[in-house]
């Protein structure tokens, strides 16, 4: 429990730093430095292994579906952050919980999963938990709605090309272990990021940006490090209910950190009902995790990050 634990603290933390960053760097800059870093530190392990060699065994159906992963989660890093620029944490964390609807409703349409009637009950619950947070926030930001709906449509997307990401991953993990498949897609963003990219944005960061930019790159790392111990060691249905506290995770993140780092952390604009909502919404996320006829155990990387930024 304290390896699941920490992975929902280091995903409900995450948003805050990106938020921060973003205000000196541009979403495509940051995403490329996240996975620079992250390929930089996963491929020297590889290397210095002696796994590398492994993507010789790759068929051809395989390295077109490594593609539609890479493609995907490069576009789900980059409109996560377009997404944050234009709302905040705590509503990011709140409506990315569409990745895992995404996910299974992609599950049953292309590989025939089912859901239980359990399942089903926390799947209602989860989407009217979001109806009654989205109704909440374009109450309270009336005067910015426009900002808001474009926000909320680039967090969409993001959890769409998320699923996209991890229905592609797991056909392509009957063939290649999980670190070789995350390698890959790191490699290959950093490549379609890079005439994205400023990468001289990064000399110009002063220690508080620097602090938050060098986070966001090993939080991944250190995320999904744990997320994998967590998996070794307890149930995966039990890991997944521990992170659908995220959304909670991040709302406390923001009100404590806004308190007492006001300068760079903004509060969030939430009522009640709107907390009910987001409540409501992990409730949903919960009761589908646990509400399974078996505990399978998901091959480590699988989860969303922002799932799963």
């Amino acid at each position: 429990m304290t390896l699941a634990a920490a992975t929902m603290l280091l995903w409900a933390s995450l948003p805050v730093a990106l938020d921060i960053s973003l205000e000196v760097l541009d979403p495509f800059t940051l995403s490329w430095f996240r996975f620079l870093a992250a390929g930089i530190v996963l491929g020297t392990g590889l290397a210095v292994s002696g796994r590398l060699h492994r993507y010789a065994r790759l068929s051809r159906r395989g390295w077109a579906l490594l593609g539609v992963a890479a493609l995907g989660l490069t576009c789900n890093y980059v409109l996560y952050l377009v997404g944050l620029a234009h709302t905040s944490p705590g509503n990011i964390q709140v409506i990315i919980q569409l990745g895992p609807l995404f996910l299974a409703l992609g599950a049953m349409a292309f590989y025939g999963e089912r859901y239980t009637p359990l399942q089903w009950t926390g799947f209602v619950a989860l989407v009217l938990g979001l109806g009654i947070f989205f109704r909440d926030q374009l109450a309270v930001l009336a005067g910015s709605i426009g900002t808001y709906a474009f926000g909320v449509f680039m967090i969409v997307l993001a959890a769409a090309t998320w699923a996209c990401y991890a229905l592609a991953q797991k056909q392509v993990l009957v063939e290649l272990a999980s670190p070789l498949i995350m390698l890959f897609i790191y490699v290959t963003a950093v490549m379609l990021l890079l005439p994205l990219a400023t990468p001289s944005q990064l000399l110009q960061l002063d220690r508080i940006h620097g602090a938050a930019a060098a986070y966001c790159a090993l939080n991944t790392l250190l995320a999904y490090s744990a997320f994998a111990e967590a998996l070794n060691h307890w149930q995966a249905s039990r890991v997944g209910a521990v992170l659908a506290l995220t959304p909670l995770g991040t709302l406390m993140v923001v009100a404590m950190l806004s308190r007492t780092w006001p300068a760079f952390v903004r509060p969030e604009s939430m009522t009640v009902i709107g907390v009910a909502g987001a409540v409501m919404v992990v409730i949903g996320s919960m009761t589908t995790s646990l509400g399974s006829r078996r505990a399978s155990t998901p091959p480590a990387g699988t989860a969303a990050e922002e799932p799963a930024s």
